[in-house]
């Protein structure tokens, strides 16, 4: 009996620990554009992110998230401040992220309606 309780509790570390080394980091960082481009809102997975005030000198956003691999969804709002007629003044945009088991730290940087992937 107490044999089968260590190797349960054995398999059960040796599983979480395989679990935590195939995490991986991912950085989001959420700043307006130009002086004519705004994020409004956005939704990572589903859920909706608060957004600081806008600030030249600080980035809206940064997040900070270790997740498995698989596929997330980010969704994003602008707001275009100038607007010509046949423009729209407010675009959605999504993206589906896929993250890879090989992967080390991925860096993604939403500039209004722009976005980057390091």
């Amino acid at each position: 009996m107490l044999r089968l309780l260590f190797a349960l509790l054995c398999i059960t570390s040796a599983l979480s620990a395989a679990h935590f080394e195939n995490m991986i980091d991912l950085s989001i960082k959420v700043e307006d554009a130009a002086y004519n481009f705004r994020v409004k809102s956005l939704r990572f997975n589903g859920v909706e992110v608060p957004l600081d005030e806008s600030d030249i000198f600080k980035p809206r956003k940064v997040m900070q998230y270790k997740l498995q691999p698989g596929r997330y969804m980010l969704n994003w709002t602008t707001e275009k401040s100038t607007v010509r007629w046949q423009d729209e003044p407010i675009k959605d945009h999504e993206r589906i992220l896929v993250l890879e088991s090989g992967d080390n730290l991925i860096r993604i940087t939403i500039k209004g309606d722009a976005i980057s992937l390091n």
